[in-house]
Order: structure tokens, then sequence, then C-alpha cells
């Protein structure tokens, strides 16, 4: 350790000092030097700040009376007294009896300054005094602080007419977490801008559930999934959607929701689809009354010999649940009246008769368990796999089956909710807080959130703590992610179904997964327990990508603006349009009641302990911004390979698996792996986002970029990483954000280069992802900065100085390229060079490269080329410094095939080119 003197710095302002640069001096140089410094104390820019009280924690923190409401916004947190929905009238509390202080626990993400704003209701019209206070963080984690209340006497304030306290996010960027007492946990109904963004949702997803669109004309019955690219429908349903199906067409019956059909149409349509599953029981695909789960359209016939336990309960649920909505209708006319009672006797009940020995034989008495599927083409053969978790979708199927069918024992309940099938793990948001979560066996958000389209779990006090944490949880992994909705089983952009979808630190399996995609159908399941947070980054998602909502509903799954599924499912828009309205539980209520069975269900669930302590902190709500475009780079590669001596490894959808051990020799400066993107991608002002775990994890990883040339560009950038010998480690480390160096704009090739000798011999870890991020922040701040570099000198009159000479573009493969030779008239020196461009045809990009007569080359791109003329100044940061080009020879043309749109030949292509 070095101590410099202050004395010793003459003639130095230290009031002014900017930039302390540490320069090893010598030649060649090599090796890390790492700095750590005491943090000072903190300059602020308001007046009488308030730092966090040490003393204080937890146990301190303000209990406010009269149950206040708390509201989520885009800036901050509101505790109101005064309440939203009479906004003609103020109400307040009196919090003059409160202890002198109130104490608030604060975490702080991306901001060290939050405003605490009181108001009162003194004012005429409720209008009162507003005192403002500022907290500044001092460490990372909770800071609990404590505000005077003759401060706010001071300024002002009638503490006896407290209408709300507001803690505002200065700029709006950052977010926090806010720890207090006795806020009321009843939700705030929702405010009239949330019921518009509600309702323009659930018509958007009602579009799939017309017939035509994602229904079947033929058979009434919903197709699996359609295509987003051409419309096209599959061939076959599942007993899940039509369940789904059957309770949309309820809702529509109530007058909910519209698909375009009344009531009466709607009664009609539930009696086609409850006669077609009757028939199916009778054919001999079925199991003892239960149905094969994957069924072909339209001639319905058994697609995979599979029957399944959860789909079949699905359906039975999502039958009850119609049921007990029919129930409930009021205003009925005779007809209707008749109608519903031929689809409950004669159809839906017989049907939920005639499962009764299905699901008998799938019982395994001796375990106590359901067996998970039976494959009907093997004999009958009873899978060796079980219904054995509770942290799935199948537990309310498991309650409804042995509530409803008195052969069923309730012992296979209590099976279901022991310790050995409640695994539960602990996740740590990024304010440092552990929460308990009752965790899936993939993390995914809808194991735990679709048992809220049967069943109330919301309001029943066993289950109501391990929902709640679950929430907490997807909302803050998406929140500190950037991610547009939840994490869960979904069609995926890549392609195909990805059920190993979830969050990994909330997952029960150390499988690996997929977590850089979300879903907005896990999200709306999650309705019923925060309708006001979940709406809330509804809103958020469909305003930042209004042209995802597509013809048939939200895209399935997203990373960005350009990274989204081409699919859309049956089971995910129906989930997310039952799970939006919440009623399910309510009419599987109304159901078990009219049948004596609710006291039954509900003594199953109060049989539950799970033992998980709810977290006292509200779920965050949506980033201030999500990514408009990305790219995740393992799933966009065309080569791959190892560097050095490391053993190739193949990427998946899941990572790339890094492993070497160098011993009994000379230990290598080099290790890692080298990704070649499929086409060249612009991560200019990108986030980039590294994901890894394992056992044995290099210290430091240094990632180059490089274009399609193999030149380094504007790298490496070395990423720390957490590790903890033999302990498995994981991390996600963002890099904000990437500069706007012209050349980042052609990034072909992404290396992960490891030093074994700095870093150790042995490593053996996983690559869960590598993405580039852009913001709109960011990508208007990068469209600015190339507007202004690409607009033509004003000084200049174009119209008479141009020479244009027409391009001699020759096809060569899928490029076409010429070569302008300069005369020695002709010939420029680079101080601030502009080209014209005429073209016939709009060209996403040509390749421009500048040739001196020693052979010294530069290549910069020029982009959006319009039919007509356009400037472009060829920016000299991208001239390597060692190059001189002070005599331009040579210009190198080059346009690929993909740039132009609809171009069949080169021939149809004319390019004019000028130099200014």
């Amino acid at each position: 350790m070095w101590t410099i003197p202050i004395e010793s710095l003459t003639g130095l302002d230290l009031t002014q000092v900017r930039l302390v640069i540490l320069v090893a001096e010598g030649e060649n140089k090599q090796g890390t030097l790492e700095v750590n410094r005491t943090a000072g104390a903190p300059t602020f820019e308001v007046p009488n700040p308030i730092l966090p009280d040490p003393n204080l924690g937890a146990d301190n923190v303000t209990t406010l009376p009269n149950s206040p409401i708390k509201v989520v916004s885009g800036s901050g947190q509101a505790i109101l007294y005064d309440d939203p929905l009479t906004p003609f009238f103020v109400e307040s509390s009196d919090l003059s009896t409160q202890p002198s202080e109130f104490v608030f626990g604060i975490g702080f993400n991306g901001t060290n300054r939050v405003e605490v704003e009181f108001m009162d209701a003194s004012g005429a019209n409720g209008v009162g005094v507003v005192a403002t206070v500022t907290l500044i963080k001092m460490k990372d984690g909770e800071n609990f602080f404590k505000i005077d209340r003759a401060d706010l006497v001071r300024q002002g304030i009638d503490l006896t007419k407290i209408a709300s306290i507001e803690f505002r996010i200065p700029n709006q960027t950052g977010s926090i977490q806010l720890r207090t007492r006795g806020i009321d946990p009843t939700p705030l109904p929702l405010s009239i801008e949330l019921q518009i963004a509600k309702q323009q949702f659930l018509d958007a997803q009602l579009n799939y559930f017309r017939l035509g669109n994602g229904v079947d004309p033929v058979t009434h019955l919903p197709h699996d999934q359609v295509s987003l690219v051409d419309g096209a429908p599959s061939d076959f349903t599942t007993l899940t959607a039509i369940g789904f199906y059957l309770q949309i067409l309820g809702e529509v019956a109530r007058g909910s929701v519209s698909n375009g059909l009344s009531r009466d149409e709607a009664l009609q349509e539930i009696f086609l689809v409850l006669t077609k599953l009757v028939q199916l029981q009778q054919s001999n695909d079925a199991y003892f009354g239960l149905l094969s789960t994957v069924i072909e359209l339209p001639s319905l016939a058994d697609r995979h010999h599979k029957v399944a336990f959860v789909d079949n309960a699905n359906l039975s649920q999502s039958v009850a649940v119609l049921v007990g909505t029919l129930e409930s209708l009021p205003n009925l006319t005779t007809v209707q009246s008749d109608l519903i009672a031929n689809i409950k006797n004669n159809l839906a009940e017989k049907f939920l008769d005639d499962q009764k020995e299905g699901y008998k034989k799938l019982l395994d008495s001796s375990k106590k368990m359901f067996h998970q599927y039976v494959d009907t083409s093997v004999n009958n053969q009873l899978s060796n796999a079980y219904v054995d978790r509770l942290a799935s979708e199948w537990r309310t199927g498991v309650a409804f089956v042995v509530t409803r069918y008195d052969n069923i024992q309730t012992n296979v309940w209590d099976t279901l909710v022991s310790k050995e099938h409640t695994p539960t793990a602990v996740y740590r948001d990024r304010f440092g807080n552990e929460v308990t979560n009752l965790v899936p066996f993939d993390g995914s958000a809808f194991q735990m959130f679709w048992s809220l389209m049967w069943s109330s779990e919301q309001n029943r006090a066993t289950m109501q703590p391990a929902l709640q944490n679950f929430l907490y949880t997807a909302a803050d992994f998406s929140h500190q992610n950037g991610l547009p909705g939840f994490v869960s089983a979904s069609s995926i952009p890549e392609g195909d179904y990805e059920g190993k979808a979830g969050i990994p630190s909330a997952a029960e399996t150390s499988d690996k997964l997929v977590f850089n995609i979300a879903s907005v159908y896990a999200l709306a399941s999650a309705y019923s327990l925060d309708p006001t947070l979940v709406t809330t980054w509804i809103q958020a998602i469909q305003n930042q990508y209004p042209e995802l909502t597509k013809r048939f509903g939200f895209v399935d799954s997203l990373r960005s603006g350009t990274e989204f599924s081409d699919v859309v499912n049956a089971i995910d828009q129906g989930s997310s349009i039952l799970g939006f309205l919440g009623t399910g539980g309510q009419f599987m209520d109304v159901y078990l009641a009219n049948r004596g069975l609710k006291t039954d269900y509900e003594a199953l669930y109060n049989s539950v302990n799970l033992g998980i302590a709810p977290i006292e902190l509200d779920p965050q709500g949506p980033p201030a911004e999500f990514p408009s475009r990305s790219l995740s780079v393992l799933n966009h590669i065309s080569a791959e390979g190892s560097l050095g001596q490391t053993p190739v490894s193949q990427t998946s959808r899941f990572g790339t698996a890094i492993q070497y051990s160098f011993s009994g020799g000379e230990i290598p400066d080099l290790a890692g792996h080298f990704w070649e993107l499929d086409q060249p991608y612009d991560v200019r002002l990108n986030d980039v986002v590294f994901s890894y775990s394992g056992t044995a994890i290099p210290s430091r990883v240094s990632v180059e970029l490089k274009d399609e040339f193999g030149n380094v560009i504007g790298f490496p950038k070395t990423f720390v990483l957490e590790t903890e010998s033999g302990i498995h480690t994981d991390g996600t480390i963002t890099l904000q954000p990437l500069a706007e160096l012209p050349q980042l704009a052609r990034v072909k090739f992404i290396n992960l280069v490891i030093n074994p000798q700095t870093t150790g011999a042995n490593a053996d870890f996983f690559v869960h992802q590598i993405t580039f991020k852009q913001t709109p922040t960011q990508a208007a701040i990068l469209a600015a900065i190339l507007a202004s570099s690409q607009a033509p000198p004003a000084s200049r009159d174009f119209t008479s100085i141009l020479n244009f000479r027409l391009l001699q573009l020759q096809a060569k493969n899928r490029r076409a390229v010429a070569t302008v030779e300069l005369s020695e008239r002709e010939r420029f020196s680079f101080e601030r060079l502009v080209f014209g461009f005429k073209s016939n045809r709009e060209i996403e990009e040509i390749e421009l490269e500048l040739e001196t007569e020693e052979g010294e080359r530069a290549t910069g791109y020029v982009t959006n080329i319009h039919v007509g003329t356009d400037f472009y100044e060829f920016l000299k940061e991208m001239i390597p410094p060692d190059l001189d080009f002070s005599n331009v020879k040579r210009i190198n043309i080059v346009i690929d095939e993909t740039a132009v749109e609809g171009l069949a030949e080169f021939e149809q292509l004319s390019v004019e080119m000028a130099v200014v």
C-alpha cells in the first residue's frame, strides 16, 4: 500500500480534480493493476439530505395507522390515504400521534437518491401543503432512514391530515424497494388507464378464439397453435386448450368478454364442444373415460397414444368451472335455461362421471400417487413417472379429482403436500433480500400460477405466501434482466416449444435452463395475486411493442422487438385471458358448493403446511424500458470452435460448456471459445449480457469482438467473475454500454478468451448466454450521432459540383462489386470526405473500402441508401491510427444481394457515386 502526501501535490487545485490516472512505466509491461480506494464522504446536490441510520433495522420500521394503500408507478411508490376512486373528496389520516419519527427501509437499484414527498389535505379542495425530504444511499442492500416529525412540521405540514406519502426517483431512472408496516393488503381497484390497457389486451388475445382463426370451424375445437408468418393453424388440439376454450365461452355467455358470439351462440358452441368430448369418450382411443392428450384435427384421431393425468385433470376442472359459470348466469330466457340444463346434466356431468374409472386406473395405491400417463399403444403401460410435486399446475387437478370422486382416497393429496414433494429454494433479489420459494421443477412461472385458472389459491392462507413470494421473485428477475414478461415454458424465437425455461435459482432441477426469454401469458396468469402490478407490466409491454400484437394476439415469447416467437399457442393465449379475468376459482367454488363438496376441497388446502414466510416487500413493477432490439449470440451462430488447447464443445440453445485441465506440463496462456454469427450484427450502444455457472470458474474472462475480416474491434473487455473454489456459482454480468465506434456495426465473431496462466489450470463452467441488447434510449442516442455524422457540409453546393459516375457492378456469387480507380488529379487526402450516392433501388447497406497506393485499407459501411441522392461522410474514426490515408488511390464498393429487397438480378440495380 502506498500513501501520497497531499502537500506534495503542489500547483494542483484539489477542488477541481476530475481524473486520477495510473500509468505503468517501462517497455513491454504486462499484467493486471488492481486499485482499491476507501469511499469518501459523498457530495450532495440537495440541501440537508437524510443519511441512513446504522442503528436502525427491519424491526424499527414504522407501522402506519388506518391501513393506507400502496401503489407502484414508473417513478416510484406512493402510500395513499386519499382514495383515488373518489376524485371529488380527499381522505386523510392523523399521523400526529405516531412516534417522533417515521422509519422506512429502502433498497436502491440504479439510483442513489430518493425524494419523499408528504402531502396534507389542509388546503381548499383538498390541495394541501407539500413537504419534501431527500434520502441518500450509503451502502448496498437495504438502508434504513429516520424522518423527524418536527422537520415536517417546520415545512408547514399538518400531520393530522396526511393524504399521501410518495417516494419518487429523480429523473425516473432506477427503482426502489420500500419496507413499511400497516399497508392495506386489499388490491387497489384498477385505474381507468389500467382498465383500458387490460381490455385492449383481452380483446387482442380473444381474436385467437374466433371460429376460423384459432378455432377449427369443422370440429369447433381450438387448434394447438397458429403461425404468425402465414396464419396456418396446427393440425391438432390438446385437452388443456379445449378446457380453456370452454371456460372462455362461459365468460362470453356471462358477458365479461366477447369473441363475436352472442350469449345464445356461446351456449350453442358450448353444447357442440361438449358433445364432441362425450363422443371422444366413447371412441376406441379413450382410456376408461380419459382422453388422449393430443387429438388430430379434423379427424379427431389419437396422435401420440398418451393419456396423461395432468391434461385430463385440467379439462375436468375447466368443465367444472364452466358449469359453475353457467349456474351463476342471471336473466336467462326459458330457452337458455333449458339448454343450460341439458349441457349440465347430459353432457358436462356425464363427461365428468365417465372419467372416474380412468382416474382410478392411473392411481398407484401403494405409492399413493397418480401415474403421469398411460401409453395406450403398449398394452396400456403405466409410466414410471408420478404426479409428485406440489409446485406444478397439476396440484389443483389432484385436489379436484380427490374431492369429486369418492373412489380416490385423500391420502393422495397428503403425499403431494408432504415435505418430500414440496421442495423449496432461496432466491436472492438484487437488493440482497432472501426469498424462500416453493420451487417448480424447471422454475417456470406457469407451473406456479396456472393453478389460479381453476382455484382461488390467492385467498387460501396456506398457499398465499408461496404464490406471493414466487410473484415477487418472477418480477424481480424480469425487472433486473429487462425481460418483457415472466420466464416460462413457451414457443421460443428460434422455433419449437421449450419446456425447460425458468428462473435457475427458483428451480428444483440443476438442469440447464433457458432464462433470457419472457412470456406475457405467464405474467397475466398471476393477475389474481396483484391486479395492479400485473396490469402495469402488461401496459408497459403493450406500449413499447404495439407491433407485436398480431392478428391472433400478442406473441408467445420475446427477448425484444426483434427476437420473438413466430407462433401463438392456444393454451398460452387462453391462460392469459382466464388469468386476467381471475374468475376461475370463483366459479369452481360455485360448482363445489352447489354439490356439497366445497368443505372437503377446502379441507385439503387447510392441511398444507409449507413453512414459508411471506416476503414483506412489494414486487417490482416493469423497468423504465425494455430492449427494442437484441441478439442472443448462442442462438445465431454459423460456426464455433475452441481457442488454444481447450477441448471442443458444441453449443445448444441452453449454452456452451467450457472445460479444461492442464496438468503435468506447461500451462498455456490461451483457452476459451469462439462463436461466428450467421451474419454481421450492429452492436453500437448495446449492452452485453454474460451469464455463467459452474464449479471451477476462472476469475477473469475477456470478450473480444471481431469483424468479418478477423479484426479486433475496440475490445477486449474483461469480466470479473464471482467464483468460490468447489462451490457451484452462477451469475449474470451486464456491460453498459458499448461505444458508438463505427467498426462495431459489423461484429461477426465473439471470442471468450481466458489466460489459464493467471486464472488457473482448471476450468469447468457453462456459458448460458451472451446477449446484445439495445433500449429505445440507446437507439435514439445512436441515431442522433449517426445523423450528425452523415449530414453533408452545409457550406457546399452539391448540385453544382457533383460529378456522379455509374458504378460498373459485377456479380460475384451473391455480391456485386465495383472498383473506382482515381487518377492523379482525382486523388484526395482524408480530411473531410463526403460521398454522394444515386440509386434506383432501396439498399440497406453498401460496404465502402478506401485503398492507398501502398495497399493500406480502411472499410466503412453506408446504410439505408434511398432512391434518389443521399450524402454520407466517411468518419475519420474508422481509419486505424497507424495508417496513412493522405493519398487514396482506389475505392472498392461491395453490395450484398440480401441488402436489396426483392432483387432478382444485379443487372436490375443501378448505382452512381460521387466524391465531394
